[in-house]
């Protein structure tokens, strides 16, 4: 292979000299196609690894993407899963509450004044009721809060893959 190369380059000299150009100019013509050549070689090894680091981050844009959408799926669940559960309480703190309401007012009519057991039953269906909405609103916060966090770290690892893909 390289006796093949060494006399093609003899043949294209001799070519050159009966062309009129000087064998000098030919032997510096081919040293700066040489190195034109591996310039070449050089910047198409780097395009391809800049082609690689950016399949790289964009799979891993792609794995925060799905990452995010995940956990945004799995708290618009809890969120769904605690509006469910307050709703489910809020049904039965109202009805203790009218049949509460019922039975006292069905006491004031008759001129009986209620017993002391039924306002503080009362008073606790209130106040079991007001520490529920307490729980859910605590719970939401958290889970906004984390998403807000979610948020924040997503775009902090985009901007850095970002300016990574720079260099």
């Amino acid at each position: 292979s390289s006796g093949i190369n060494a006399e093609y380059g003899k043949v294209e000299e001799q070519l050159a000299v009966k062309n009129g150009s000087n064998p000098e100019d030919y032997s510096s013509f081919k040293k700066s196609q040489a190195s034109a050549q591996q310039a070449i070689s050089v910047l198409n090894d780097r395009i391809e690894q800049k082609d690689a680091a950016i399949s790289k981050y964009q799979d891993m844009l792609r794995d925060i993407r799905d990452e995010g959408k995940q956990t945004r799926d799995k708290h618009d669940r809890e969120l769904f899963k605690l509006a469910q559960e307050h709703s489910l309480k809020e049904r039965d703190w109202l009805n203790k509450y009218q049949e509460l309401s019922v039975e006292l007012e069905a006491l004031q009519e008759i001129g009986t004044t209620p017993a002391p057991h039924k306002r503080a039953e009362l008073e606790e269906l209130i106040l079991e009721q007001d520490k529920g909405n307490a729980m859910l609103r605590d719970n939401i916060f958290k889970l906004r809060q984390e998403i807000s966090d979610l948020k924040t770290e997503r775009s902090m690892a985009t901007q850095k893959k970002e300016k990574e893909m720079e260099k």
